[in-house]
């Protein structure tokens, strides 16, 4: 049973998030531009120097924005100041002020070496946000052709692929209503799904 939040509340959650959303967007100069969104821990497991190495050698034309905090945080920012596209560090935030990024994302990233599952990738789908995905990740269930891509977090030219992919056929987020959420399946088949085996193991 994966890890997933009931999407008819969270979208009505979003939508209540937009002006946040929107105030991001004068705050930090993102008027017009696809974002591709970060969101964890700063630490090696996730991967971020070799997402940067990608990032660095993709055709795309977008914003990389991490969000988040921790040990990695100063040699990332010091690797990030000598690549030649706009990297923003905004630092930790939490709840309403976490949960508003999603809603401007172009595409999250999540290229972890390993991940037992990864719920931020269920929070970026429910915002109609795309995903990259580690094939290593718990959360890669939620992920299919229509909404995203998985990747092997050790091969880096795939993964700048990947990001050029995600980024050409994703759109800016107008902010003016919740996109459509791209979740493979909703919360409610989810459950149905588990009563019934639990029904078919009773019996």
């Amino acid at each position: 049973m994966p890890i997933i939040l009931d999407d008819k509340k969270t979208l009505t959650y979003y939508e209540g998030l937009l002006p946040k959303s929107r105030e991001y967007v004068r705050q930090y100069g993102l008027e017009g531009k696809k974002i591709l969104l970060f969101v964890g821990r700063l630490v090696a497991l996730k991967n971020l120097r070799r997402v940067f190495d990608a990032f660095e050698k993709s055709y795309c034309n977008a914003t990389f924005v991490v969000v988040g905090d921790g040990p990695e945080r100063v040699s990332l920012e010091t690797r990030a100041s000598t690549i030649n596209k706009e990297i923003i560090f905004t630092g930790r935030f939490d709840g309403d002020d976490l949960y508003a990024w999603y809603n401007l994302a172009s595409c999250l990233i999540l290229a972890s070496y390993q991940e037992a599952f990864g719920a931020v990738t269920n929070e970026a789908l429910l915002a109609g946000c795309r995903v990259i995905v580690s094939e290593r990740a718990g959360s890669s269930c939620l992920v299919n052709d229509k909404n995203g891509e998985l990747i092997d977090p050790m091969n880096e030219e795939k993964m700048a692929a990947a990001i050029d992919r995600q980024l050409s056929v994703a759109n800016v987020s107008n902010l003016n209503s919740p996109r459509c959420d791209l979740m493979p399946i909703s919360f409610e088949e989810r459950i149905s799904n588990l009563v019934d085996k639990i029904k078919d193991k009773v019996q």
